[in-house]
Protein backbone atom coordinates (compact mmCIF):
# COMPACT_ATOMS: atom_id res chain seq x y z
CA UNK A 1 0.00 0.00 0.00
CA UNK A 2 0.92 3.41 -0.86
CA UNK A 3 0.39 6.40 1.92
CA UNK A 4 1.27 9.85 1.82
CA UNK A 5 0.51 12.27 4.88
CA UNK A 6 1.71 15.34 6.58
CA UNK A 7 3.41 15.50 10.04
CA UNK A 8 4.78 18.53 11.96
CA UNK A 9 9.05 18.65 11.53
CA UNK A 10 8.88 21.11 14.21
CA UNK A 11 6.77 22.64 17.34
CA UNK A 12 3.91 24.10 15.19
CA UNK A 13 2.21 27.59 16.05
CA UNK A 14 -1.18 27.39 16.93
CA UNK A 15 -2.59 28.91 13.86
CA UNK A 16 -0.78 26.38 11.99
CA UNK A 17 -2.42 23.31 13.74
CA UNK A 18 -5.81 25.39 12.89
CA UNK A 19 -4.61 25.83 9.49
CA UNK A 20 -3.46 22.56 8.50
CA UNK A 21 -4.64 20.01 11.44
CA UNK A 22 -3.51 18.02 14.18
CA UNK A 23 -0.69 16.27 12.68
CA UNK A 24 1.77 14.29 14.70
CA UNK A 25 5.39 13.88 14.32
CA UNK A 26 6.94 11.38 11.66
CA UNK A 27 8.13 8.93 14.79
CA UNK A 28 4.95 8.95 15.66
CA UNK A 29 3.08 8.64 12.18
CA UNK A 30 5.31 6.00 11.35
CA UNK A 31 4.32 4.30 14.96
CA UNK A 32 1.25 4.73 14.12
CA UNK A 33 1.14 2.88 11.24
CA UNK A 34 3.09 0.03 12.64
CA UNK A 35 0.64 -0.29 15.35
CA UNK A 36 -2.24 -0.83 13.00
CA UNK A 37 -0.60 -3.92 11.42
CA UNK A 38 1.97 -2.27 8.54
CA UNK A 39 5.22 -2.45 8.12
CA UNK A 40 7.02 0.27 6.36
CA UNK A 41 9.11 -1.16 3.62
CA UNK A 42 10.29 2.04 1.55
CA UNK A 43 9.60 5.68 3.19
CA UNK A 44 10.40 9.78 1.31
CA UNK A 45 10.14 12.48 3.15
CA UNK A 46 9.79 15.27 0.64
CA UNK A 47 12.28 17.65 0.93
CA UNK A 48 11.85 21.87 1.71
CA UNK A 49 12.49 22.58 -1.89
CA UNK A 50 10.20 19.90 -2.92
CA UNK A 51 7.63 21.17 -0.30
CA UNK A 52 8.48 24.53 -1.84
CA UNK A 53 7.84 23.61 -5.10
CA UNK A 54 4.75 22.35 -4.83
CA UNK A 55 3.09 25.20 -3.10
CA UNK A 56 4.80 27.28 -5.89
CA UNK A 57 2.84 25.80 -8.32
CA UNK A 58 0.01 24.99 -6.49
CA UNK A 59 -0.80 28.89 -5.67
CA UNK A 60 0.99 29.83 -8.64
CA UNK A 61 -1.03 28.02 -10.83
CA UNK A 62 -4.22 29.64 -9.98
CA UNK A 63 -2.78 33.23 -9.89
CA UNK A 64 -1.44 32.66 -13.40
CA UNK A 65 -5.16 31.51 -14.62
CA UNK A 66 -6.81 34.68 -12.42
CA UNK A 67 -4.09 36.85 -14.30
CA UNK A 68 -5.28 35.43 -18.01
CA UNK A 69 -8.84 35.61 -17.39
CA UNK A 70 -9.57 39.21 -15.93
CA UNK A 71 -12.65 39.02 -17.12
CA UNK A 72 -13.98 35.94 -15.56
CA UNK A 73 -16.30 36.66 -12.80
CA UNK A 74 -14.45 34.66 -10.50
CA UNK A 75 -10.73 36.14 -11.60
CA UNK A 76 -10.71 38.50 -8.70
CA UNK A 77 -11.78 35.52 -6.12
CA UNK A 78 -8.77 32.91 -7.30
CA UNK A 79 -6.17 35.69 -7.60
CA UNK A 80 -7.16 36.73 -3.73
CA UNK A 81 -7.69 32.80 -2.70
CA UNK A 82 -4.15 32.40 -4.00
CA UNK A 83 -2.73 35.52 -2.47
CA UNK A 84 -4.14 34.25 1.19
CA UNK A 85 -3.06 31.45 0.59
CA UNK A 86 0.54 31.76 -0.68
CA UNK A 87 1.14 33.99 2.03
CA UNK A 88 -0.30 31.74 4.90
CA UNK A 89 2.58 28.57 3.69
CA UNK A 90 5.27 31.34 3.56
CA UNK A 91 4.56 32.86 7.40
CA UNK A 92 2.86 30.29 8.88
CA UNK A 93 3.53 26.45 7.89
CA UNK A 94 6.27 26.23 5.81
CA UNK A 95 9.41 25.56 8.45
CA UNK A 96 7.12 23.44 10.54
CA UNK A 97 5.18 21.32 8.00
CA UNK A 98 6.38 18.18 6.54
CA UNK A 99 5.30 15.15 4.60
CA UNK A 100 6.10 11.58 3.76
CA UNK A 101 5.36 8.62 1.54
CA UNK A 102 5.33 5.43 2.90
CA UNK A 103 5.24 1.93 0.65
CA UNK A 104 3.65 -0.52 3.20
CA UNK A 105 3.12 -3.78 3.91
CA UNK A 106 0.80 -5.97 6.49
CA UNK A 107 2.97 -7.06 9.31
CA UNK A 108 2.39 -10.83 9.17
CA UNK A 109 0.91 -12.12 12.83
Amino acid sequence: MLIGEGFWDREPSQEAVEMLGNFTSLATTVDRVVADGWTPVHGHVSTRSELDDYEWACWGSLASWALDHPADPESSHVLETATTRRSEWLRVYRDTWGFVCLVLRQTSD
